[in-house]
């Protein structure tokens, strides 16, 4: 028997941690999966950082924009400051973990090697129900 707390809903997500600057973009990348945002699908998790698509890895040294809020978030890092989670979609690929939003933590967290990062993650495209190994943190 599992100890997991009950999948929510991406609008409860915002209640419980709320994300004001990003909520409209994820609820539109999430809607592209073909799920809404009051499926209850959702679980916070702790996802393995090299368990991510890299294609998703911001990695074009000339956008200094981008650039400068990756370091501002690698500063936070090494100073344990609490960031909010990412967004990611759990599927069935050869990466199980697709960002929807976050990609500035989520290249911070790769470039400074950490291990794990906290993640909204909806199971939309894998096979679950809730899994024991998973790393879920409730």
């Amino acid at each position: 028997m599992s100890s997991r707390a009950p999948w929510i809903s991406l609008s409860e997500t915002q209640r419980i941690m709320p994300d004001e600057q990003h909520y409209d973009s994820t609820v539109e990348n999430f809607e592209a999966s073909g799920a809404s945002e009051f499926d209850a699908v959702w679980s916070l998790e702790n996802v393995p950082v090299a368990s991510v698509d890299p294609l998703q890895l911001i990695d074009d040294p000339t956008d200094e924009t981008a650039r400068t809020k990756v370091r501002s978030i690698q500063q936070a890092i090494r100073q344990d400051t609490f960031l909010p989670p990412v967004y990611v979609l759990h599927v069935r690929r050869a990466f199980p973990y697709f960002l929807i939003e976050g990609r500035h933590r989520y290249s911070a967290a790769h470039e400074e090697q950490i291990p794990l990062l906290l993640a909204w993650v909806a199971h939309v495209e894998c096979v679950c129900p809730p899994h024991e190994d998973e790393g879920d943190i409730s």
